[in-house]
């Protein structure tokens, strides 16, 4: 009877392990903090675009020309009606977004 509960417990964990090991870094800070506006996939929100009142490319996150540099700076310090995460979220977590950001247009 041990031996079968140490085995489900084993079996558990792996699949927890598993789950988790599908994250790719950046996506679920991107899912909270740029998602809303930016869209699952960075195609820009139609909506928030309307309730914004912007230019809708500046909501659209695929084939940036901009260096990743120059997106940390957007995210951390904000720009026109982007707000600022600094001090909201690390640098670390800063640079997997724009690693993931730069996933879109892999895609």
């Amino acid at each position: 009877m041990r031996s079968l509960w140490a085995f489900c417990s084993l079996l558990m964990i792996l699949f927890i392990t598993s789950i988790h090991a599908d994250v790719v870094p950046g996506e679920e800070m991107y899912n909270k903090k740029c998602k809303s506006c930016h869209g699952k996939s960075g195609e820009g929100n139609p909506m928030m675009e309307k309730a914004l009142k912007i230019d809708p490319t500046l909501l659209v996150l695929k084939d940036l020309k901009k260096s990743d540099d120059e997106l940390k700076t957007i995210i951390r310090d904000g720009k026109n009606k982007m707000p600022s995460f600094k001090g909201k979220i690390s640098d670390d977590e800063i640079s997997n977004i724009v690693q993931y950001v730069r996933s879109f247009s892999q895609k």
